[in-house]
Order: structure tokens, then sequence, then C-alpha cells
């Protein structure tokens, strides 16, 4: 794997992007906050010139073909597993609001 592109930020649990031959995947690297902060990585990557849907595909489908569980996980199909947030616009910009989040098939938010 190679860097796909610079950190940034303030150092501290901050994610980056990384790259292989097919796949852009953004991790975090702090498993206190990292994870809260996956998108916010995901939308700089598209302010620096990723496309979105691939930045998209980055924070979902792509880490789990990297761990292996993109049979279960990752993308929104029939028989799959799923927890599904709904928002009013663009989940990698940071004033899009939250509307609904569903986990297990329960609506837990909104």
């Amino acid at each position: 794997l190679e860097a796909a592109g610079g950190e940034g930020g303030d150092g501290e649990g901050d994610g980056h992007a990384v790259k292989n031959e097919t796949d852009n995947v953004i991790e975090g690297d702090d498993l206190e906050q990292g994870f809260n902060k996956i998108p916010l990585c995901a939308g700089l990557a598209v302010k620096d010139g990723m496309d979105p849907f691939a930045a998209l595909q980055a924070i979902t489908i792509n880490p789990a073909r990297h761990l292996g569980v993109d049979a279960r996980v990752g993308s929104l199909e029939v028989g799959k597993d799923a927890d599904v947030v709904i928002a009013d616009g663009d989940p990698m910009v940071s004033d899009t609001c939250i509307l609904a989040v569903f986990l297990n098939g329960e609506q837990v938010v909104g």
C-alpha cells in the first residue's frame, strides 16, 4: 500500500487515504476518535480532487473488500447487514445534518 495523499489536520486522530492496485481506502489512525473523522477525511479528499463517488467507496465498500467482509457489509444490497444514515445533503460536507440512523434494522435517530 502507498499513500494516496498527504496527511492533514492536527496530527492526532486524523485519517488518511491509502490505495492499492484497485481501491482507495480512507482510514482512521485513532480508535477513539478516528471513526468520527472518516467522513471528514473523505470530504477533504474530495476537496483535494478525489471523485466524490470514489471517496464514498473509500469509506464503505473498499475497506470491506480490504478486510474480506464485502460479502456481508460495505454496500446496500439484499442479504447484507447494513447500518444506514439518512442526511439532508452530502455526508462529506460538514454542515450536512443527519435526519435518521438505522442500526440493525431499527431506527435509532430521527
